[in-house]
């Protein structure tokens, strides 16, 4: 980042380090959204630091609030005990004020008669918290802030009560940006299932392939859901929930994290894991629709005003019948026909690709005896395939899951075999039938312009910006740390 650190230390004084950045500031105008959510609400900024001052005063005059900044307690107090003023919504401190304990701060402030309806709020330090405030019974955000998170809350704790259709309106206001949802999952037909789910329903999102990779997203990122997959490589949903959480510190279980689950599942590891709630794959767009309802601000309605563009365009599946005796279920594939639209014809070139993978994965796993690779691979199969009901796929792929954990390797070989017959039976079934939607949708020029980019940058800083850019500019974006990731 071409940036300079320096450390100074002296004995007796301890040490001090300096870090310099250089950070271009942009002249153009924010683009920032601007709504009247804290409209007539007037907010009371106890801090005495530049920064925090100008990023919470903007964030509440954005959505139409006004502020007053003191940099000192007694200043506060003084404001707030004169009656001749307008009654605060809110009074929000900084924790490192330091000119007066926050208990006794407090102490004092509820002794006015113009707190009592007021909503007080603790901008915390995560990394070094006062041991005074620790029995305060106050809200706490901690630093640095997000503006989004920030204003959620004000409006959440205050502007509920006034008017709950202006809070759910929060949801609808559209600068191309919508709920932000973070998909972890390992397997691709299922991430780009759910992804096409989420573009329809207008919502953001970044994909996490590992539980590795969803920590750090988290930690460095600002999501408003997880759909966090639970067996993964590298580490797990329930793993990677654990280490959420322990990051979350006083705010644990805010962000909710919705583990999505097969029907092998252990339910009760999922919640004690942390998991806000659990839903079944695969999982239908009614369905995720409902789940960002219930736990964002996603308004429930809105669904059912997706341009249904894909699923009037008319189509043909090929129905199951004794004279061909389909590997998939023709009802499965409808499903997702109507929720992917266009992209339903790579989804099926790339399945059937991957299987092919997941097969030479699976027979070196099973000569080389790697019980551990073996059920890994074994439940991405039987995943994947659920999403096109392929029923006998699904089946083989449990027995061999099943087998290897009950430590029974000596049909390990038998039943790789049927696998692998049930995997040319499919890809041969899926792609005859994708030549038949192909022509389908080519024929009605249905297919979908986005472009998809993979950013490629050890460099986090660097990877995160461009990635974002390029969001920004309509594209899909996958993001890799190295060429072994890329690949």
């Amino acid at each position: 980042m071409k940036g300079r650190l320096d450390l100074t230390s002296s004995l007796s004084d301890g040490s001090e380090f300096t870090l310099s950045l250089p950070i271009q500031l942009s002249t153009e105008k924010s683009s920032s959204l601007k709504s009247d959510m804290l409209t007539n609400q007037t907010f009371l900024l106890l801090t005495q630091s530049p920064l925090i001052r100008d990023s919470v005063s903007q964030s509440i005059q954005s959505q139409g609030g006004t502020v007053t900044v003191s940099a000192s307690s007694q200043d506060a107090l003084k404001l707030f005990s004169d009656a001749s003023l307008t009654a605060y919504s809110a009074v929000i401190v900084d924790e490192d004020l330091g000119d007066i304990p926050l208990g006794e701060f407090f102490g004092l402030l509820e002794d006015s008669l113009n707190f009592s309806d007021t909503f007080a709020l603790i901008l915390s330090n995560p990394y070094f918290s006062s041991y005074h405030i620790n029995d305060l019974q106050f809200a706490r955000l901690a630093k640095p802030l997000l503006a989004s998170s920030l204003a959620q809350l004000l409006i959440h704790k205050i502007a509920t009560d006034a008017d709950t259709q202006q809070l759910k309106a929060l949801a609808d206001l559209d600068c191309g940006n919508g709920i932000n949802v973070l998909i972890v999952e390992d397997s691709r037909i299922n991430q780009q299932v759910v992804e096409a789910m989420l573009i329809r329903l207008n919502c953001r999102h970044q994909v996490a392939s590992n539980g590795k990779v969803a920590v750090e997203k988290v930690v460095y990122g600002d999501f408003d859901v997880v759909l966090m997959d639970c067996n993964m490589p590298v580490l797990s949903g329930y793993a990677a929930t654990r280490q959420i959480r322990g990051f979350e510190e006083q705010d644990a279980g805010k962000l909710p994290i919705i583990g999505m689950a097969t029907n092998d599942t252990d339910l009760e590891l999922c919640m004690s894991a942390g998991m806000t709630d659990v839903v079944q794959k695969p999982l239908s767009l009614v369905q995720l629709r409902d789940l960002l309802s219930k736990w964002t601000f996603f308004p429930s309605g809105r669904a059912d005003n997706v341009s249904h563009d894909q699923a009037s365009l008319s189509y043909t599946i090929t129905p199951r019948s004794p004279a061909n005796n389909l590997s998939f279920n023709p009802c499965a594939l409808d499903k997702l026909v109507k929720t992917l639209g266009g992209s339903i014809t790579h989804v099926i070139k790339d399945f059937c690709l991957d299987m092919e993978i997941y097969i030479q994965s699976l027979r070196s796993a099973i000569n080389q005896k790697n019980e551990s690779e073996i059920c890994y691979i074994a439940h991405t199969l039987k995943g994947a395939a659920r999403n096109f009901g392929a029923d006998q796929m699904v089946r083989l792929s449990a027995q061999l899951e099943e087998k290897v954990r009950q430590g029974e390797l000596q049909d390990t070989q038998k039943i790789l075999l049927r696998i692998e017959s049930a995997a040319d039976t499919l890809s041969s079934d899926l792609n005859e039938q994708n030549k038949s939607l192909r022509q389908q949708y080519a024929s009605a020029k249905h297919f979908e312009s986005k472009d998809l980019v993979l950013v490629v940058d050890d460099d986090r800083t660097s990877r995160v910006v461009l990635a974002e850019a390029l969001r920004n500019s309509g594209c899909e974006v996958d993001e890799a740390r190295n060429a072994t990731e890329a690949l």
